[in-house]
């Protein structure tokens, strides 16, 4: 099993990390940790009026993002520079979604779109006999452990970012479902 049990991350945690890897000041984490719970409530409720009741949670990266911090090398901190962050202190690899690299096919045979969009879990396809699979969590163990029974196989978990992962799996099954449409 490449996969271990771990607690779930919150943006109080990310920003932890974020200040262990130098991406954040001290003084930024104490003006932000205070204003993490509301906003994280506000960025929930504006989601599911947006998508309805079963919209994906809001990540604790993207909670952290949308006070657009800049480092203190003045740069943007990003959704993507914190989950590099998280993905090097859960000693995890890290990986952009290419697109072009996915095989809408592979991943529909892989995961159902309810169970993907709930568990923002995207099959990327398989190396060797393992089966990569990208989530935004660190703590994705139990996803992670339902895809391995059912693929029959290793499991690798990435981190990858929520919007990216949510995007295509979006693109993916509304392609499908617009296909099946109009055979029909």
């Amino acid at each position: 099993m490449l996969f271990r049990s771990r607690r779930a991350l919150t943006p109080d945690a990310v920003l932890d990390l974020c200040l262990q890897a130098g991406l954040l000041d001290a003084d930024h984490v104490r003006g932000v940790r205070g204003l993490v719970e509301r906003r994280q409530r506000m960025m929930e409720r504006e989601r599911r009026q947006q998508a309805g009741d079963d919209a994906p949670a809001v990540s604790a990266a993207e909670v952290v993002a949308s006070f657009q911090l800049v480092t203190p090398q003045g740069q943007a901190l990003s959704e993507e520079r914190i989950q590099q962050a998280v993905a090097a202190a859960y000693q995890m690899r890290w990986v952009r979604i290419d697109p072009l690299k996915l095989d809408a096919k592979f991943v529909a045979q892989q995961i159902a779109y309810a169970f993907a969009r709930r568990n923002c879990a995207l099959p990327l396809g398989l190396e060797g006999d393992k089966l990569v699979l990208a989530v935004d969590d660190p703590s994705a163990a139990e996803v992670a452990a339902t895809m391995q029974a059912r693929a029959g196989r290793a499991v690798e978990l990435v981190l990858g970012n929520r919007s990216d992962i949510l995007r295509q799996l979006h693109e993916i099954f509304q392609f499908r479902a617009t296909i099946r449409a109009s055979a029909a």
